[in-house]
């Protein structure tokens, strides 16, 4: 196995795991983007699956991944660790900071998880490492629910 899917595999173990634990332990109960996500994997298990794994690990990695922490770590790597991931982190309420910061307390979860993708590209130098981690996270999530394994 060619090195890139292994690290993205890994990559996704790390994702899956934060998000898991966070979806278990902090009250993501009240937060619109899990109460969406989860709705539409109960209602059409197949089309959220198609539809998480399609457009958003590849958009939002090469944004996020590529485009600004692949040019911010020219000039500091800590700096573009953390400017990426809080857009990854904002994106996902819609880019409203508004939003975000309504949702404080889940937008953490966000940020840790693009941390792990972030590591994944990091270390391996492809991007198709975090696309990797990115899609199986995004689709293992309804595939865990389904299987009575998500929270």
């Amino acid at each position: 196995m060619p090195k890139v899917y292994l690290h993205g595999v890994v990559g996704a173990v790390g994702s899956l795991t934060v998000l898991y634990t966070s979806a278990k332990y902090l009250p993501f109960k009240n937060d619109p983007n899990y109460l969406t996500l989860m709705k539409m994997i109960k209602e059409v298990p197949l089309i959220s699956m198609v539809f998480l794994g399609g457009i958003p690990p590849i958009l939002e990695e090469v944004v996020c991944r590529k485009l600004i922490f692949g040019n911010l770590k020219k000039y500091s790597k800590v700096l573009a660790y953390i400017i990426a991931n809080i857009v990854f982190a904002v994106g996902h309420y819609n880019f409203s900071f508004q939003r975000a910061l309504q949702h404080i307390n889940t937008v953490p979860t966000y940020f840790v998880s693009g941390l792990v993708l972030t590591s994944t590209y990091d270390y391996d130098g492809h991007l198709l490492a975090s696309m990797i981690a990115h899609f199986i996270t995004n689709v293992g999530i309804p595939i865990l629910y389904h299987l009575g394994l998500w929270v």
